[in-house]
């Protein structure tokens, strides 16, 4: 409670009250610390108890190992981030599609393609496979790097191994051709999407939108404007 509350420092003498008493440091009491730390951007002090209690002998759980990577994550340590799936996969809490996808998608974000492609091999090597968030984020990764046959290769990919791709999956791919002037290819998305049973959103229609008026395409503007 006092965690949730913003008062980190509260929970760790309640902790210490506790620990006086005679009752274990278990992982609930560890998960919901390094939670509390981590929602009031103490990252540092996480990774310190997270270290400190293994050494004890608390085995951290795969909710703990997902909070800790997602702070690493959101101040841009894909670094850290690394390290820790290291440790994990050293450790007995082996890593998920989940913790694997966070990283990727940190790492995507912050245009380092090459280690996001190089996590996605490591994870189907062992027989983790990606999902729609996983492609979908990679495929973002790319487009925003002009990597569009990459892009393309990774959405056939999807539809091989029966992962439907989702409206956000297409309207990267239809909001980068857009911003590129290739409202044609963008409208051949679009289609594709239509006829997997998919609807297109307001995102969708905008980027469109903006691609007819960028190429001065103003009838066509017009018809989407109307739809």
């Amino acid at each position: 409670c006092y965690c949730h509350l913003g008062r980190v420092d509260l929970g760790f003498c309640l902790l210490g009250k506790l620990l006086k008493l005679g009752i274990p440091f278990d992982a609930v009491i560890f998960n919901t610390l390094i939670n509390g730390l981590i929602q009031n951007d103490q990252l540092d002090k996480a990774v310190k108890l997270l270290d400190k209690v293994v050494k004890q002998g608390v085995q951290p759980t795969i909710f703990t190992y997902g909070a800790m990577l997602k702070g690493l994550c959101k101040v841009g340590d894909n670094a850290g981030a690394l390290c820790l799936l290291r440790k994990m996969q050293s450790g007995l809490c082996k890593p998920d599609i989940v913790i694997y996808t966070t990283i990727i998608d940190s790492l995507c974000k912050d245009k380092l393609l090459p280690q996001a492609l190089k996590l996605l091999s490591e994870m189907k090597s062992k027989g983790i496979l990606p999902d729609v968030i996983t492609y979908t984020s990679l495929i973002r990764g790319l487009c925003g790097l002009g990597r569009w046959e990459e892009a393309k290769v990774l959405l056939s990919e999807m539809l091989e191994n029966n992962i439907a791709p989702n409206v956000e999956t297409y309207n990267v791919l239809i909001d980068m051709y857009c911003k590129e002037g290739w409202v044609d290819e963008a409208r051949t998305i679009l289609e594709f999407m239509v006829s997997r049973g998919e609807h297109p959103d307001i995102i969708t229609y905008t980027a469109l939108l903006d691609g007819c008026c960028l190429r001065g395409q103003m009838d066509e503007a017009l018809e989407l404007k109307e739809v």
